[in-house]
């Protein structure tokens, strides 16, 4: 990629900090097809943020030496009215920024103002050649690579890649598409024909925040072998193309708000009609139930990351199987291993699943596997409950006999696996199969009258996810690599995010300065990132 283009995409991603003025809805220039769509609200974002990214010395340098670069004067007087008001340039911020995909194209959409301004900019800049614009009914259109198209009129400016082409697919994908023809059909679609036809869409967008994701089943099915790069379905795709069916007409929404003190997430799921609701929520009872939450309780400090959910085996396994997931995991088994050995611990999968990189609570032991990165060695947790773990354990001792790896038997159901200096403890504590290198959690198994410190995060949720993000300051630390980013994860502190039985879900990520906006916050460390970093690159 060129210095002019590198200058192009960095002029895009900047106008999201800048400065902003009216424009008109550019959501019509979005096809009805598009399966993901990012909506950003501009205007919070820069209010939120307090931050000038132009006043950051390093890209103050940075800018200098472009204009150093530019032709005339003409387009350093251009640039000087880019950086004091974003607008100037004909793009208009004041509402919304979109970027969207239908798994063909990647395209951003945004606000026009001033659609001769944009294309004295191009030029000016020397991005392009004012030959290579061209202009046909109001649309201006150019592609200064064949698999990216810029086009704009007067209210939307609209760029597409050909994803295909952009990632050297393009012989296989067939026919390359033709993004200028393509870009001018969207400019001048109505409604009817873009994603504002899609009630789910229009649903997400009643709750739209800051930064809110879209993401549409529909049709996901029918596109599979394009997203994996075939030319037709195989035999691995096909479970997966099941699946997407199954799904099909349901819609997902996050959203993400920057608050004081922290940032905060929702969830929320979105249906073509009451029975793809139906069929959706019945697949979810039947894959799972809401999180028991014995096993938490023995992880008595917050960990780096913790996720839990509940699963019913007998209903996982038999959704598995129909899809025809069961049938590749069996022909990828090594011969040593009895496929009926692994569908019966399968199936006996009944409750809690939880997997946890754990606090660090013991001394790194000398020359263990993890010495050579001067940090703590990450300490994990693994815990399942299965309706005879004796199943587990005896599989595990057969795969082990003959092998290298020794253990070390502790009890009749408590084993220690030790390699590289890392003691590592499996077996059943009742019906509940574990695994760990946690030698605290591991006695905790045999205390009784614990508490459990997750009992509100998990009440009524069939997942959560949380953690506390400092656990990463013993790493940063230690390591010298790592030591520049210590004062930018000082910030950041414990997140969680818990849904429920239809997956619906909140979370929140913690900041320890809490009088500020949370991006206020984000952004003032990011600055100083730009400041420690840029020097490295610019002299």
């Amino acid at each position: 990629m060129t210095s002019k283009n590198v200058f192009f995409a960095v002029l895009m991603t900047l106008l999201i900090f800048a400065s902003c003025s009216d424009s008109k809805d550019p959501i019509d220039a979005i096809p009805a097809g598009a399966n993901y769509v990012v909506c950003v609200d501009a205007k919070a974002l820069v209010t939120k943020s307090e931050y000038d990214i132009f006043a950051n010395p390093m890209v103050q340098q940075v800018i200098g030496m472009y204009k150093v670069t530019l032709k005339d004067e003409s387009a350093v007087k251009l640039l000087d009215s880019f950086l004091s008001d974003a607008n100037s340039l004909g793009i208009n911020l004041k509402n919304d920024l979109y970027f969207y995909t239908d798994y063909k194209v990647y395209g951003v959409v945004v606000g026009v103002n001033n659609a001769d301004k944009i294309k004295e900019a191009l030029v000016k800049f020397s991005l392009v050649q004012e030959e290579d614009i061209k202009k046909d009914g109001g649309v201006y259109t150019v592609a200064p690579e064949s698999q990216t198209c810029l086009a704009w009129n007067g209210n939307k400016l609209l760029l597409l890649v050909d994803i295909a082409s952009a990632y050297g697919n393009g012989n296989e994908a067939g026919e390359p598409l033709n993004l200028a023809e393509l870009a001018k059909e969207q400019l001048k679609q109505g409604a009817d024909k873009s994603i504002n036809s899609n009630a789910a869409f229009t649903e997400f967008l009643k709750s739209k925040k800051d930064i809110s994701t879209f993401f549409s089943m529909k049709g996901l099915d029918k596109s599979l072998p394009d997203l994996a790069g075939l030319a037709k379905a195989t035999e691995v795709t096909i479970p997966f193309k099941k699946f997407l069916a199954d799904i099909d007409g349901v819609s997902t929404g996050i959203y993400t708000s920057f608050e004081k003190g922290e940032v905060k997430f929702e969830n929320k799921y979105f249906y073509d009609n009451a029975e793809a609701e139906k069929k959706f929520k019945d697949l979810l009872s039947q894959l799972s139930g809401n999180i028991k939450g014995d096993q938490l309780k023995y992880i008595s400090s917050d960990p780096l990351f913790l996720a839990s959910a509940n699963v019913k085996g007998e209903g996982a396994y038999s959704y598995l199987e129909k899809l025809g997931f069961i049938e590749l995991l069996t022909k990828e088994l090594p011969e040593s291993v009895e496929p009926d050995e692994i569908q019966k611990i399968l199936k006996d999968l009944n409750g809690d699943i939880t997997l946890a990189i754990t606090s660090k609570t013991a001394t790194k032991k000398q020359d263990d596997i993890f010495s050579d990165m001067g940090a703590p060695t990450p300490e994990f947790v693994f815990f399942a409950d299965i309706s005879n773990p004796t199943e587990v354990i005896d599989f595990i001792k057969l795969q082990l006999a003959g092998g290298e790896l020794k253990y070390t038997e502790l009890s009749p159901s408590n084993f220690k696996i030790s390699s590289n200096n890392v003691d590592v403890y499996w077996g059943a504590n009742g019906n509940t199969f574990f695994f760990t290198n946690n030698e605290v959690v591991y006695n905790n198994m045999k205390a009784s009258n614990l508490a459990n410190n997750y009992s509100e995060i998990i009440k009524d949720k069939s997942i959560v996810m949380f953690g506390d993000l400092q656990v990463l300051q013993s790493y940063t630390a230690n390591n010298i690599a790592f030591q520049s980013f210590g004062p930018f994860l000082s910030e950041f502190g414990k997140y969680e995010f818990a849904s429920a039985s239809d997956l619906t879900g909140v979370g929140k990520l913690e900041l320890a300065t809490k009088d500020q906006n949370s991006l206020a916050v984000i952004c003032k460390q990011l600055d100083q990132l730009i400041s420690s970093f840029g020097g490295l690159f610019v002299r």
